[in-house]
Order: C-alpha cells, then sequence, then structure tokens
C-alpha cells in the first residue's frame, strides 16, 4: 500500500506530552494529539498531500495533519453527537481519530489531483466510513459489511422516526 514511502520524523516532536495520570490522557491531549513542535512550514492542506505523495515521503502527511486536526476535531464531535453520545472520553476520541488518520493513509495514494477534488473533499467519506467501522466494532455487532451496518443503523433510524411501518420487519424480510 505504501511501498516506497518513508516517514522520517527528525527534528519534530509531538507538541503536548502526555500527563500521566491515574485517568489517562486528558481531553487537552487528545484534542492535540497531531501537533508538532516546531510546527511544519506554512503551505495549503492539499500541498502537504502532493509533497507526500511526489516525495513519497509521510512527513508531509504529518505537516497535513498537525494542520487538518481542527477539522477532524470536529468532524468526531459531530459523530459523537449524531447518536447523542457526547460524553468526552479521551482514550476513545484518540482511537477514533487514530482510525481516521489509518483510512485517510490508506487512500493517499490513490488520490489524484487531476480529478479536481481537494484532498479534503477526497477523503470526506472515508472518515465518515471509518467512524462507522469504529462504532460498528464497537458495538460489537456481527454484520458482514460496514454496508449492511448502515443500512441497519438507517432502518433504526427510520423504526425510531416514523412509527407508522415497522422499518425493521422490512429491512430484516428485505435482507433475509
Amino acid at each position: 500500500m505504501l511501498d516506497g514511502y518513508t516517514w522520517d520524523m527528525t527534528g519534530y516532536i509531538r507538541k503536548h506530552g502526555y500527563q500521566v495520570q491515574e485517568k489517562g490522557i486528558t481531553t487537552w491531549e487528545a484534542d492535540r494529539i497531531f501537533q508538532l513542535d516546531p510546527a511544519p512550514p506554512e503551505m495549503e492542506l492539499n500541498d502537504y498531500i502532493l509533497a507526500a505523495i511526489e516525495k513519497k515521503n509521510l512527513l508531509y502527511f504529518s505537516f497535513f495533519l498537525h494542520h487538518y486536526e481542527w477539522i477532524l476535531n470536529e468532524r468526531v464531535y459531530e459523530f459523537r453527537c449524531r447518536d447523542g453520545y457526547d460524553r468526552y472520553d479521551p482514550e476513545r476520541i484518540v482511537d477514533m481519530k487514530m482510525a481516521c488518520m489509518e483510512a485517510v493513509l490508506k487512500r493517499l495514494p490513490q488520490y489524484d489531483p487531476n480529478k479536481g477534488a481537494a484532498f479534503t473533499t477526497y477523503i470526506y467519506h472515508f472518515v465518515e466510513d471509518a467512524l462507522l467501522s469504529f462504532r460498528l466494532r464497537e458495538e460489537a455487532w456481527s454484520l458482514s459489511s460496514l454496508a449492511v451496518y448502515k443500512k441497519v443503523r438507517f432502518a433504526a433510524w427510520m423504526q425510531d422516526t416514523d412509527k407508522k411501518e415497522d422499518h425493521a420487519e422490512v429491512f430484516a424480510g428485505e435482507n433475509n
């Protein structure tokens, strides 16, 4: 997947260390997990990705994450609140962000800037799917795929919002 890529972070460290506490990491640390010191050179977000692909150096991907993290934090927050689960568990948030980072990293080599989409647009649905996959694993449902999970969640949502029809029964009939 990332054959030929390097990820040499020489000269950069995490900007914020971990506070060793009984309860684990803090909310503040979870929100800043990808921040680097010194700050990366200023570029457009897409330029970091183009440099990472061109030079096959994931240092530029880390630079991208440094700046994209605030957007990712917002996406994770919105995702958590969508189902009414807004309790902030810093370790869970870091796990969610790492799942997103892994999904984005897997898509990096396939990104084609000539198709006209910025990288943040290109990865939008992959980040959403990473969050859904995280929730699927967390809920420990034994479904065959993320696509089936999405259908089940949609049927549950319809069941909850439209009391006129038994959507769960319709879904079960359509999907055996």
